[in-house]
């Protein structure tokens, strides 16, 4: 087991690293935020495909439950693609600007 003085002396002043942290740019916030919006649109609308799946096969043939399903499945791969199509094009527009 190492003594106090011991790990002290093992860590010498050039291994802490003081540096500041960097400032954000605020052309890179609109961005950074849209990145994450869009993300996170596409992680809810693969989750809600996933779900809507899984109550497609649980459905037994109750015809109700298995057109809902099929549905909700339809309407999420839509939001997909407009989430898709939304980043394409605002990451065209950024680009240009």
């Amino acid at each position: 087991m190492l003594s106090r003085n011991a790990l002290f002396f093992a860590i010498e002043k050039s291994d802490i690293d003081i540096t500041p942290l960097p400032q954000p740019n605020p052309n890179n916030v609109l961005p950074t935020v849209l990145n994450i919006v869009w993300i996170a649109l596409g992680a809810v609308s693969l989750i809600v495909i996933i779900i809507s799946g899984i109550r497609l096969m649980t459905s037994s043939g109750d015809p109700q439950a298995t057109t809902k399903a099929r549905n909700t499945i339809i309407y999420a791969a839509v939001g997909l693609v407009v989430a898709i199509s939304a980043y394409t094009i605002v990451s065209l527009v950024i680009g240009r600007l």
